[in-house]
């Protein structure tokens, strides 16, 4: 019986595997029952919880919830991911403006705004933008505008 800590652990086809450099992969059909010290969140199908897991009977473990009720079994065949990873953020905000005096005067301002959600099943996308510039005639001092663009871009990916 091994009796490691199991940390960022997910399930492959082919069982448990580590996070680092010498990843160890552990045959899920060999696994037995396992258990651990801190929560940890198991997916299986459409359910996620998020608890301790002490060892059942071969081929199970037990989630013990956190509010002192019966402890719940779950097939280890039926264990999609362990510790699966996070929905991630990122995103980006850029201002911008560019001025010229001299022989020709213009100025020109943009801003423009990125966001990216990305999950294991999905990627939502927004952005926008808007560009201004104007232009100054040195004969009559009239300003006319030469750009004033804007746009939205929304889009949903699944995998």
């Amino acid at each position: 019986m091994m009796a490691r800590p199991l940390r960022n652990a997910r399930v492959c086809a082919r069982g448990f595997t580590g996070p680092g450099r010498s990843r160890r992969t552990v045959d899920l059909v060999k696994v037995k029952t396992f258990s651990t010290d801190e929560p940890i969140v198991i997916k299986t199908g459409d359910t996620t919880l998020s608890s301790k897991v002490t060892g059942g009977a071969d081929g199970t473990v037990q989630v013990v919830p956190r509010r002192r009720r019966q402890p719940q079994v779950i097939a280890l065949k039926d264990v999609a991911k362990i510790n699966p990873p996070p929905v991630k953020l990122t995103g980006s905000f850029v201002a911008n403006a560019m001025i010229t005096t001299g022989n020709s005067e213009t100025e020109n301002f943009g801003v423009s705004l990125n966001a990216v959600r990305r999950s294991e099943i999905d990627r939502i996308t927004l952005a926008g933008a808007y560009y201004y510039g104007r232009q100054e005639d040195k004969d009559t001092g009239k300003k006319d505008t030469t750009i004033d663009n804007w746009f939205i871009l929304g889009s949903t990916t699944t995998s």
